[in-house]
């Protein structure tokens, strides 16, 4: 197992991605993007074992499915982990409870019912702003006429976080979430979507983090703005350019969103002619 010693750490470095397993002991960057140095090539230069590297980074995807899109460049990645401590339990009897009484029957049953009751769900009570980004509300969309049509993913454990640094290493200063897992791009917002600055109907918590809100069902987005940018507006499309109605899949190991809830990898027609290009910016297309 060959690597450069210089780029493997022991400290918890920076920048990393969220999702990495708490228990990392050992870290190392990914510094050779520029030539070809794939997901795939990373993992076997960093550990004997893909799975187990996969297994220390999961928003990677089981197999490294997702490397297209979450492997970037100047980050760093966990490749060893501290082995967990053995655990030992210890079983107390339980007592014998003396025979119930009248009383103590009726305290029972309303026990019972209090806890087969339907729970009250939580929801996330705040908006989320990550850094250099502020939120500019929850849009809607026209059927077939999306709010933002730049660029766009989807990913099973989505969060704002991960949109937004998709959206920036594209050089678009909107993002978009909605349906709790898709990310959509954008310098321009669509002039027909209403915005309300605040919740409104974008109630749907983010798959990768419950706290965050992506969006609402179809038709509702939650918008974020670079902190340096403002908000731009575009008409309806031309005849000669129609909006697309649906995220392109054209990743290699892509599922449709919805079918299976695994990781999916959206891409534009524009990221595919960029190839090799987009992967020596840092983030492989």
């Amino acid at each position: 197992m060959a690597m450069d010693m210089k780029y493997v750490t022991t400290a918890p470095p920076s920048p990393t991605q969220a999702g990495i397993v708490p228990n990392c002991i050992r870290w190392m960057k990914a510094y050779d993007v520029d030539k070809d140095d794939t997901c795939a090539a990373f993992a076997s230069r960093a550990q004997d074992s893909r799975t187990y590297f996969y297994s220390l980074n999961p928003f990677l995807g089981k197999n490294g499915e997702n490397c297209s899109a979450l492997f970037w460049a100047n980050y760093w990645y966990c490749i060893t982990a501290k082995e967990p401590a053995e655990t030992v339990v210890t079983i107390t009897p339980t007592p014998t409870p003396p025979p119930a009484t009248a009383k103590t029957t009726l305290q029972s049953v309303v026990q019972s019912f209090s806890a087969t009751s339907t729970p009250t769900i939580s929801e996330p009570q705040s908006i989320y702003e990550p850094k250099d980004h502020t939120y500019v509300g929850c849009a809607s969309e026209l059927p077939n006429w999306h709010a933002l049509v730049g660029a766009t993913f989807g990913y099973s454990k989505m969060t704002v976080d991960y949109c937004t640094a998709y959206c920036d290493r594209r050089k678009y200063t909107l993002s978009g979430l909605k349906n709790g897992r898709e990310c959509w791009c954008d310098n321009t917002l669509a002039a027909d979507s209403k915005v309300d600055t605040g919740i409104g109907k974008c109630t749907t918590p983010c798959g990768g983090n419950s706290s965050q809100f992506c969006g609402g069902g179809t038709g509702f987005l939650s918008v974020y703005r670079r902190s340096d940018a403002k908000v731009k507006t575009r008409g309806a499309p031309t005849a000669d350019k129609k909006e697309r109605t649906a995220p392109t899949d054209l990743g290699p190991h892509a599922t449709s969103i919805g079918v299976d809830g695994q990781p999916t990898v959206i891409k534009t027609v524009k990221m595919v002619r960029r190839g090799r290009f987009a992967r020596r910016n840092g983030f492989p297309g």
